[in-house]
């Protein structure tokens, strides 16, 4: 019987470091994985960040612009928008939000202006 004992205790202390190891591996997966989600985050908003400082982000405004009606235009909208078709991450632009508002209005005024319209008439970004 104590022989029993003796082997379903060690039994017990061999399956006990089995979970250890097991549990400390999995660990170290989900830290790996954790800096991998903080680089591809870091990255996305690097990407995001460098489209909204770049020479594109005017085109890219100005194409919406002519093709979406501006009854459903909105600066969320248009970044949404931006973020497809630039190939971002959803989100990835909120932090340049105020880059492209600028963007788009400046650019709701120059297309007004070719066609003699003034701004006020057609955007309100407070309401």
């Amino acid at each position: 019987m104590l022989h029993e004992m003796t082997d379903m205790m060690a039994s017990m202390r061999a399956r006990i470091e089995a979970t250890r190891r097991v549990t400390r591996d999995c660990t170290r997966e989900l830290n790996e994985l954790d800096d991998v989600s903080r680089r591809m985050v870091r990255d996305s908003m690097e990407m995001a960040e460098s489209f909204a400082e770049s020479d594109r982000l005017e085109p890219a405004v100005e194409a919406l612009l002519r093709a979406e009606s501006w009854d459903t235009l909105t600066v969320n909208v248009i970044m949404k928008k931006l973020e497809q078709n630039e190939g971002l991450d959803e989100g990835s632009l909120k932090p340049q939000k105020a880059k492209i508002k600028e963007a788009v209005d400046a650019m709701m005024k120059k297309v007004l202006a070719k066609e003699g319209h003034t701004l006020s008439v057609f955007w309100n970004p407070g309401a």
